[in-house]
């Protein structure tokens, strides 16, 4: 890949998908594609407008990512020393 934005860096290092990063921000994932890539000018926002949509947007995986995360070490905890005991139902523990 040659160069690209600070903000697909950071998306790409940290396995963020662009539907996600997309859906944090309210748009479509085509908007964020184009304001990576620079493709946006005049288009949806000024320099200025689609940084802060874009920082807005990665704020909003990471709360998102952290609730997660909580949740699974919530759950890992109830059930560390009984990983490989059968349980009913899909998503019951």
């Amino acid at each position: 890949m040659r160069g690209g934005t600070a903000a697909r860096l950071l998306r790409l290092r940290h396995g963020i998908p662009l539907r996600e990063l997309a859906e944090a921000a309210g748009v479509t994932h085509q908007h964020i594609s184009d304001l990576e890539t620079g493709r946006h000018a005049g288009r949806y926002d000024t320099r200025r407008g689609g940084a802060a949509l874009l920082q807005r947007a990665f704020e909003g995986v990471i709360a998102n990512r952290a609730e997660r995360a909580r949740r699974l070490s919530e759950d890992f905890v109830a059930c560390r020393h009984s990983l490989l005991d059968i349980v009913e139902g899909k998503h019951e523990l």
